[in-house]
């Protein structure tokens, strides 16, 4: 019987693991943080990658320009 009951509680630990990991990544907007000022070929660049990223992971992304980061 004890037996039993640790299988038991052993299937219910996993299963609990299994659906604490089910959750969507990503669950918030992804931001590609170029640290050169708008407008320049980087973030020309970063834009056009961002876009199609944003087309293949149907989830938004934004281009963060920060001169100096």
């Amino acid at each position: 019987m004890r037996r039993l009951w640790l299988t038991f509680v052993a299937v219910m630990i996993g299963a609990g693991a299994v659906h604490a990991q089910s959750q969507v990544y990503p669950n918030r907007t992804i931001r590609i943080v170029v640290p050169y000022a708008p407008g320049g070929g980087v973030s020309l660049l970063a834009q056009i990658v961002g876009t199609k990223m944003s087309e293949l992971m149907k989830h938004p992304i934004v281009v963060d320009n920060r001169p100096g980061a």
